[in-house]
């Protein structure tokens, strides 16, 4: 009896192939490894239902704190929240000097304020909510917290007319930019806060001197106009000498220091 011929080997996989089989196995021995069975395979999916859950989560969470450290990791000045508390505070002791400013007449706008440097826009929201302004405007650079503070003010019911014309709206509410507070002309405002640093202090008066109309008010959260960027007279003032002066020499506008209340300063441009 002949013995039979052993079967020819099979043909070599293509490297395709041997890739799609590895992948196989390697799916089969993870899929045992879990558990084996109907059931292991379950509680797989849920765990990488978890784990996906997760991310999304985390990524979201990234996302809505971006606008909030993506300033500070990028510029020299982060963002610092101001209390409400802090504000109405503040408010209250500026509405006394905003009732000493140069009236226009009868029919004249009810005041307007601008927040350089809004962030999250409570006190642009604060200033119309409790009555003080007519209108208010916030500036900021982080687009982000510049959306945050339109949905904010939506939530808070003072979006009237706020989209005006103009940089605030000339029909009241609030408005919120996205822009260099150095480019917004000051002219049209009768008050100015600012939650800024040192190094800003002396750019800032000199732009309120520059553009401001006399009796505007300028409150500061927690820092102080240096004593020469005032102006001759005020300047005076600061270090204790007469309040009522005339101005400088060459007769330019002067920024007096009216009190300091809390960590609030107040000035008053004449």
């Amino acid at each position: 009896m002949v013995a039979a011929s052993p079967a020819p080997p099979p043909p070599p996989l293509s490297p395709e192939r041997e890739l799609e089989a590895a992948l196989r196995s390697a799916a089969a021995e993870a899929s045992a490894a879990d558990g084996g069975g109907g059931g292991g395979g379950g509680g797989g999916g849920v765990g990488q239902t978890a784990l996906l859950g997760l991310g999304l989560g985390l990524g979201v969470g990234v996302a809505a704190l971006f606008p909030f450290v993506s300033i500070p990791l990028t510029k020299s000045l982060p963002y610092m929240h101001t209390p409400r508390h802090r504000l109405r505070q503040g408010f209250a002791g500026l509405r006394p000097l905003l009732r000493k400013r140069p009236r226009s007449g009868e029919g004249a706008a009810p005041p307007a304020f601008v927040d350089l440097g809004s962030g999250d826009g409570t006190a642009v929201i604060e200033a119309v909510k409790g009555g003080t302004f007519g209108r208010a405007v916030g500036v900021e650079l982080n687009w982000g917290l510049v959306a945050y503070s339109w949905f904010a003010a939506w939530r808070e019911g003072v979006l009237r007319g706020g989209a005006g014309s103009g940089a605030g709206g000339a029909g009241g509410g609030v408005a919120f930019h996205k822009r260099d507070l150095w480019t917004l002309d000051l002219g049209e405002f009768d008050a100015v806060m600012m939650f800024g640093v040192k190094p800003l202090m002396a750019p800032l008066a000199a732009k309120v001197r520059r553009e401001c109309r006399p009796g505007t008010v300028v409150m500061l959260y927690r820092f102080k106009l240096p004593d020469d960027a005032l102006g001759g007279a005020a300047a005076k003032d600061a270090r204790g000498g007469d309040a009522e002066g005339d101005g400088d020499d060459d007769g330019a506008r002067v920024i007096v220091p009216s009190k300091v209340e809390g960590e609030f300063s107040y000035y008053t441009l004449r």
